[in-house]
């Protein structure tokens, strides 16, 4: 019942690795599991619940303010763009607008490359991806509320570059602000990073992804030993043979054996890989 299902919640909260569920939550979460609404968890539900309680649970506002606003909420162009929004039909136009803007980049790449001057239209098509971005975040802002939106780690992401391109795209018609084109043109390969969230709806790539992040989590503690032991090894290797290893030191000079030959090793730029 809901009161075993409390101390069961108070007990796995006490645990460190357990992630941590809000009292306000427990009965929310008590009533989604509870599908034949008898007020009791039978066994099929409790393994429901245990699949639940193996995720960070976070409490939103979904909606933005502006829905609350009576003329703006029943306007036709809200309801429009909120229903693009909720049933992604916008994340695909701005998908593509991704992939154009990608092109875009990969051009701009092959004039700097050849040392071609670019065109005067490149800067206005820079400064158009970044303002169409920039609309995007207002969009969905208007949409969903600043905690709804920020859930998102993705989300996150864009805000902060699309904030940056437009600022810096600014800055760049402003003669007062040193800012050049060429900054910008770097700026935007934040914008290909935003591509992957058009490969994430690929199946396939969604697949692996997932497979390498889980391989990953999974040896974590492999991973943390591995890096301890070559951190050590460099230190050790730095406090004892750190800057010997050069050609005017007298030691590596005075070697006068066919098998260990200085010049080779400097000659093949070895030094390199040593502890200096």
């Amino acid at each position: 019942d809901v009161d075993m299902f409390n101390k069961l919640i108070d007990a796995m909260n006490e645990h460190p690795a357990q992630a941590k569920i809000r009292r306000r939550e427990v009965q929310v979460l008590f009533e989604a599991l509870d599908e034949d609404g008898n007020g009791h968890i039978d066994p099929e539900e409790f393994y429901d619940l245990c699949d639940c309680l193996q995720y960070n649970f976070r409490t939103t506002t979904r909606d933005s303010k502006l829905a609350k606003i009576q003329w703006i909420n029943n306007s036709r162009l809200y309801q429009a763009l909120r229903e693009a929004v909720h049933q992604g039909r916008f994340d695909r136009v701005i998908g593509g607008l991704l992939i154009c803007n990608a092109f875009f980049v990969v051009l701009e790449s092959a004039y700097d490359f050849q040392g071609i001057k670019s065109p005067a239209s490149f800067k206005v098509l820079d400064l158009f991806f970044s303002y169409i971005y920039l609309g995007e975040v207002f969009v969905k802002l208007a949409v969903y509320s600043f905690e709804e939106y920020t859930a998102s780690g993705a989300n996150l992401f864009d805000f902060y570059s699309t904030i940056i391109l437009a600022l810096t795209g600014t800055a760049v018609l402003l003669p007062q602000l040193p800012v050049t084109h060429a900054e910008l043109r770097l700026l935007n390969v934040l914008r290909l990073l935003r591509m992957l969230k058009v490969l994430k709806t690929i199946p396939a790539f969604r697949f692996v992804v997932l497979t390498v992040w889980n391989m990953l989590t999974a040896s974590r503690d492999v991973l943390t030993v591995t890096f301890l032991v070559v951190y050590v090894w460099s230190c050790w290797g730095i406090m004892t043979f750190g800057g010997a290893f050069h050609k005017s030191n007298p030691r590596m000079q005075a070697i006068d054996k066919p098998w260990c030959d200085p010049s080779d090793y400097f000659d093949s730029h070895w030094e390199v890989f040593n502890f200096n």
